[in-house]
């Protein structure tokens, strides 16, 4: 198997799939913790988030409205990306590998993150929609602060492994 893969140039683009399901698998699957967690809502359903945006009970109803269809979709989705990536798993796990069923595979769970991250997109875009700009530049302020939040977090578990 080793060979073919390698002959037709298929490793790298499996690893690089394989690499990139690993990444995006905590994006797609986060899930609470705890009953209080606010990782699986969306911003305009965190309190702490309508608060310091100052959006209003009109502004979320509105929110509600135009996403509420995307949003049930978004959840099918990340639903049938979990059950695609055990597939998966289950094939990268098994005693004789099959290329062709992996490779198969791999693009039943890409497809599904794709079409995931595409309905992500819409109801982001549907929900900022109804915010002021002065709004979505304090929610972009937000998101970037996160994001170099959990990059710092990563470099530090980095160096920290490194030292030991």
């Amino acid at each position: 198997m080793h060979s073919g893969i390698h002959r037709r140039g298929i490793l790298p683009g499996l690893m690089a799939a394989l690499l990139l399901l690993l990444i995006a698998n905590p994006v797609v699957s986060a899930a609470p913790a705890r009953s209080d967690d606010d990782s699986d809502r969306h911003w305009w359903e965190r309190p702490k988030v309508v608060q310091m945006l100052g959006i209003s009970e009109e502004q979320i109803s509105r929110i509600r409205k135009q996403t509420r269809g995307d949003v049930k979709k978004s959840a099918e989705l990340k639903k049938t990306f979990r059950q695609e990536r055990d597939n998966l798993d289950q094939l990268l796990a098994a005693d004789e590998l099959d290329e062709k069923g992996i490779l198969k595979q791999t693009e039943k769970v890409l497809s599904t993150m794709a079409a995931f991250a595409k309905i992500e997109t819409e109801i982001q875009f549907n929900a900022v929609k109804e915010l002021t700009a002065k709004q979505r530049r304090e929610l972009v302020k937000m998101k970037d602060s996160a994001v170099e939040a959990i990059r710092k977090k990563i470099q530090d578990r980095g160096e920290s492994r490194s030292r030991e």
